[in-house]
């Protein structure tokens, strides 16, 4: 059937023929169209992860992910790829077990993919292979283009990366991974476009299946990769970043149309920073006095400063001063040190969690959840910003009695609350056909 999308709802239209006697008792044929909006359950408020158990949630494109506090990982959203891990293909609106995950530390979401660090060091990841986003060795040219049956581009089970065995940390995005070893320095696997990989070279050609050294850096603690770019702190407190830069996401003031960096670049004016989030056309860092400050992508207002300008340098988030984490992307959201957590941006899918759809260009409190925010985790988009931010857009929190809430768009089931298209919100009888 044809259906058209409104927002988060679809409209189909179904064909219907209505028979009826006039007063002459001459049989009357109608026919009409109905139009059914089928409602995605979507929520602009946090709700309850059905069933899990979690220290860490890492929210990506359609997929959700936890780390279970024994060292497994589940994951529940979308699964074409295999992203959840489970050795299928079937999508599921709960968490999931990953298959022979024990022993992680962390897990991270990067939307049709997502790995695990393991407690000696290791790296597994699983899902989408393509562009060697599984650093196993198998990615493209080895397989075809689309995942099925048992072909080389995906895997519906984890998979070790290829010479990683000292990460300390890991992160992911839909078109690469990075993790950072015990050394200081970082090494990338993946698609590399727009020189998300850092190691000097640009273009698909120069995607890498195995893990690459991003070049000149040694000291740093944390590496967070975006859609096409990557970011890294130094141990110092300085940021670097690499990759695309149309939309000012290094930081440096040289951004602008299909510029880019194939190694780090410095962020300007940041010196004292403790974290750093790419978010897929903006960054944010979270500075030692607890303010947060972000630059790149901005139409939606996603930089926090009141405005919906790009900006190419970082620019302090309005009335963020005891952020203890921050998470970038269409939707920032921050974890402020009495156990709230603030968010502003895209809410087209109610992903602010404040009990509207409205975009906010500076902090709104996320509403009514249930205990302490300890983690919290916002989507990107696929490799970055498009025209329309209506997409599978959703944040996450992990509670300090164990629990997860979610918000936003459920269109494959990525809240984990046990539903998606099931509600039946409006029938209506339109004209003739």
């Amino acid at each position: 059937m044809p259906g058209v999308s409104r927002g988060n709802k679809e409209v189909v239209k179904v064909p219907i023929e209505l028979t009826a006697s006039s007063a002459a008792g001459k049989k009357v044929v109608k026919r009409l169209k109905v139009s059914v909006t089928n409602k995605v359950s979507d929520s602009d408020v946090p709700v309850a992860v059905a069933g899990v158990s979690t220290t860490q949630v890492s929210a990506a494109y359609a997929l959700t992910c936890a780390l279970v506090s024994d060292g497994h990982v589940e994951c529940w959203g979308d699964n074409y790829s295999g992203q959840l891990g489970n050795g299928t293909s079937t999508s599921s609106v709960v968490p999931v077990g990953v298959t022979g995950i024990s022993s992680a530390l962390q897990v991270s979401a990067g939307g049709e993919n997502a790995c695990a660090l393991l407690s000696n060091g290791h790296v597994e990841c699983w899902g989408y292979n393509y562009d060697g986003q599984l650093g196993d060795g198998l990615g493209y040219p080895d397989g075809p283009e689309f995942c099925g049956g048992d072909a080389p581009a995906c895997s519906r089970t984890p998979v070790e990366v290829t010479g990683i065995s000292t990460a300390t940390q890991i992160a992911v995005s839909d078109q690469a991974a990075c993790a950072v070893l015990s050394d200081g320095h970082v090494e990338c696997w993946g698609a590399d476009g727009s020189g998300e990989l850092g190691d000097g070279r640009s273009g698909y050609p120069n995607s890498s299946d195995v893990p690459v050294e991003v070049i000149g850096i040694s000291s740093a603690t944390e590496v967070s990769a975006g859609g096409e770019d990557a970011c890294a702190l130094l141990s110092d407190g300085h940021v670097e970043c690499w990759g695309y830069d149309t939309y000012g996401q290094l930081g440096n003031g040289t951004g602008g149309a299909y510029t880019e960096s194939e190694v780090p670049v410095e962020v300007t004016g940041v010196s004292t920073a403790t974290e750093v989030s790419a978010g897929g056309g903006n960054a944010c860092a979270l500075l030692a006095n607890g303010d947060v400050e972000c630059w790149g992508y901005n139409v939606y207002g996603e930089l926090g400063n009141g405005t919906t300008t790009n900006s190419d340098v970082p620019v302090e988030v309005k009335g963020i001063s005891t952020a203890t984490q921050v998470s970038a992307g269409y939707d920032t959201c921050a974890l402020l040190s009495n156990g709230q957590a603030e968010c502003w941006g895209d809410n087209s899918r109610g992903e602010l969690g404040n009990g509207t759809t409205a975009d906010s260009d500076v902090p709104v409190e996320v509403a009514g959840i249930a205990a302490e925010v300890t983690g919290i985790s916002t989507a990107t988009l696929r490799s970055g910003p498009v025209g329309n931010a209506n997409l599978d857009i959703h944040a996450c929190a992990a509670l300090s009695n164990g629990h997860a809430e979610c918000w936003g768009s459920n269109e494959q089931g990525e809240l984990g609350t046990g539903g998606w298209h099931d509600d039946l919100a409006s029938t209506s009888l339109g004209g003739e056909l």
